[in-house]
C-alpha cells in the first residue's frame, strides 16, 4: 500500500422463544408425517456444477446489534484528518534545522566529505540531535514503532470479536490468521516482488504451463513499474496498482484466511472475523515496515495514527469483504481443478483488488480528498456484503426449520 496512509473492518440466528427456557414435557398425540418434497432442487435439475450451494448456517451466538459492524467506520477518522489538516513538510523542517544550526551544518559537511556524494542513512541520522529532524515523532533508531503495532494488533483483534459475530471461528484461528499473514504473508509477498522484478529482465518461449506462469509474474511485474512510475497517466496508474499492489496484497490477505477456514465449516460469519483478522496482520506489518523504512526521524505524529489505525482498518475491510465473498464459492476452494480454485480466489478478491488500487492511485496523484472517498465506500462495499449474505442465509435456515 502506498505511504503514507491508509486503511482499514466485518452475524445472528433465529432461535424460538424456547430454545433457552424449555417448559415441562405435555403429553401430545404423535406428530402426523410430513412427505418431503421430491422434486430436485433447480441447480440438481439442470445439472450446473457451478450452482453455489447455501451457506452453511451459522451457529448459536450472543447476538449483537445488526449494524454494529458499521462502528468500524471511526477508524477512518485519522485518515480524515490528516486529509484536511495543512501538509507538514519534512523537508522544511530539515532546512530551518540547517538556518537555526550552524554546527549542524558543519558536520553534515563533514559527513558528506567522508562519504564522497552518498553516505550511510543511519550515518546522517546520528548526527542530528535526537537522530531525528525538527518535530518529527520519534528518533530513526527507535523501536516504539513495534510498540504502536501491538497495541494496534490487540485493539483491533478485541473489536473485531466485540462487534462481529464469531460464526464458527475460534479466538485461536482469529490469531493465527493474524500471525501468519503478519510474518509468511508478507515475507511470501516480498519473496514473489522479487522474482516479479528479475522477470523484467527476461523473455521466454514455449507452450507449457510454466511459460504461461513466467508471462503472470512477469505482468504483476510490469504492473508494479507502471504504478511507481509518475511518468505514466491515471488510468495506466491505476492499472498498476490494481494488477499490482492490490491484487497480489488482497491474495496475500485471503490465502492464510481459507486455509484456516478449510479446518471446519465455511460459514460466513466467521470467514468475517478470520479476514478481518488476516487483514489486521497485514497493515499492522505493513505499518512497521513504513515506519522504519520511511517514517522514524522524519515524520509527525499523525502519520503513524493513520498508518496504524486507517490504514490497518482498511486492509481489514478489504480482507473480510474478500473472505466473506469466498465462503459463498467454496465449493470453488474445495474442487481439485486449479483453475476453479484459481477462479473462486480471483472473483473473491475482485472488487476489494480495485478499491485497493483505486485508494492507492489517488493517494500517488495526491487526490487525498478522493482517497478517502474510496476508502469510505469501502466500508460500504462490506456492508453490502454482509448484508448480501444474510439474505441468502434466510432461505437455508428456512430450508432447515421445514426439514427438521
Amino acid at each position: 500500500m502506498v505511504a503514507p496512509t491508509t486503511k482499514a473492518a466485518p452475524r445472528p440466528t433465529v432461535a424460538s422463544d424456547d430454545e433457552y427456557e424449555l417448559e415441562p414435557p405435555v403429553e401430545r398425540a404423535a406428530p402426523p408425517t410430513v412427505r418431503r418434497p421430491t422434486t430436485q432442487p433447480p441447480s440438481e435439475v439442470r445439472g450446473n456444477r457451478d450452482a453455489i450451494p447455501a451457506p452453511t448456517p451459522s451457529p448459536p451466538a450472543k447476538r449483537r446489534p445488526r449494524w454494529l459492524y458499521l462502528a468500524f467506520l471511526l477508524t477512518l477518522i485519522p485518515l480524515a484528518l490528516q486529509t484536511f489538516a495543512s501538509r507538514d513538510d519534512p523537508g522544511e523542517r530539515y532546512e530551518r534545522m540547517l538556518q537555526n544550526d550552524p554546527q549542524l551544518v558543519q558536520r553534515i559537511e563533514l559527513l558528506e566529505s567522508q562519504a564522497d556524494e552518498d553516505f550511510d542513512e543511519d550515518d546522517f541520522f546520528a548526527v542530528l540531535p535526537e537522530g531525528r529532524i525538527a518535530g518529527a515523532h520519534l528518533s530513526h533508531a527507535t523501536w516504539l514503532h513495534w510498540i504502536y503495532a501491538i497495541i494496534a494488533a490487540v485493539i483491533y483483534v478485541s473489536a473485531v470479536r466485540a462487534a462481529f459475530e464469531p460464526g464458527h471461528s475460534t479466538l485461536t484461528q482469529v490469531i493465527s490468521a493474524l500471525l501468519i499473514t503478519a510474518t509468511v504473508g508478507i515475507i511470501s509477498l516480498l519473496l514473489f516482488q522479487f522474482v516479479a522484478e528479475i522477470t523484467q529482465g527476461f523473455i521466454v518461449t514455449g507452450r507449457s504451463v510454466v511459460v504461461v506462469l513466467f508471462y503472470i509474474v512477469k505482468f504483476i511485474g510490469y504492473s508494479y513499474h507502471a504504478a511507481d512510475d509518475p511518468s505514466n497517466g491515471f488510468l495506466l496508474s491505476f492499472l498498476g496498482f490494481t494488477c499490482g499492489v492490490g491484487l497480489c496484497e488482497e491474495l496475500t490477505k485471503l490465502i492464510p484466511a481459507a486455509g484456516l477456514m478449510a479446518q471446519g465449516k465455511s460459514d460466513w460469519r466467521g470467514a468475517c472475523t478470520l479476514g478481518m483478522a488476516s487483514g489486521i496482520g497485514f497493515g499492522v506489518a505493513e505499518g512497521i515496515m513504513y515506519s522504519s523504512q520511511y517514517y522514524n526521524g522524519v515524520t509527525s505524529g499523525d502519520i503513524y495514527l493513520t498508518r496504524f489505525v486507517s490504514c490497518v482498518g482498511l486492509h481489514a475491510v478489504w480482507a473480510a469483504a474478500a473472505t466473506i465473498t469466498a465462503s459463498q464459492r467454496w465449493h470453488a476452494f474445495e474442487s481439485n481443478e486449479g483453475s476453479e480454485l484459481l477462479k473462486g480466489a480471483l472473483i473473491a478478491v475482485a472488487v476489494p483488488a480495485v478499491l485497493h488500487g483505486l485508494y492507492d492511485t489517488l493517494l500517488k496523484r495526491d487526490m487525498p480528498v478522493w482517497a478517502l472517498v474510496v476508502a469510505a465506500l469501502s466500508f460500504v462495499w462490506l456492508a453490502i456484503v454482509i448484508e448480501r449474505a444474510r439474505l441468502l442465509e434466510k432461505p437455508a435456515r428456512a430450508g432447515a426449520f421445514a426439514t427438521a
